[in-house]
């Protein structure tokens, strides 16, 4: 949806995605993109496979979300360079490489 949009940073918080399955690539490669998304309501997520993959700025704490559901969360954060909050409330620790940046604030 905002793949590769370079100088996207507008506010989503709002946003309704309670019925939403599939999140893959939605912010990769928007590179500026660093709002909340705290708000957000990911119950029948399925997907969110390079959803931040590339997102340089982000930065924003998403322990709100339940991604129970997830199935595929593979390079989540994968670039992600400013991504450093742990959210310890995640059930996605023990799947597939969600990515180095969340693995790696898990330890500190």
């Amino acid at each position: 949806m905002f793949r590769d949009a370079t100088s996207f940073n507008q506010p989503l918080n709002s946003w309704d995605v309670l019925r939403v399955i599939e999140f893959d690539g939605m912010f990769q490669g928007a590179v500026s993109f660093d709002q909340s998304l705290n708000r957000w309501k990911l119950r029948d997520a399925e997907t969110a496979k390079k959803m931040f993959c590339g997102a340089m700025k982000f930065n924003q704490p998403l322990d709100n979300w339940n991604l129970l559901s997830a199935v595929d969360v593979d390079s989540m954060f994968l670039g992600a360079t400013r991504f450093q909050i742990y959210m310890p409330s995640w059930s996605i620790y023990d799947r597939q490489c969600a990515c180095a940046p969340l693995v790696e604030t898990k330890n500190n």
